[in-house]
């Protein structure tokens, strides 16, 4: 099987990364600024 990605826009990538951020901080847990960027990288597909 073959995994493909399909761009988000700027918008949906901003509110993704909020709805994680937000379920994290519901949990207890917070995100460091470099945690956030490397998350934020991630997503982007910037790193494998």
């Amino acid at each position: 099987m073959q995994v493909t990605s399909n761009p988000v826009s700027a918008e949906l990538h901003r509110r993704r990364m909020q709805n994680v951020a937000g379920t994290m901080a519901i949990e207890g847990i917070t995100l460091s600024e470099e945690s956030r960027r490397n998350l934020d990288r991630y997503a982007s597909g910037q790193v494998n």
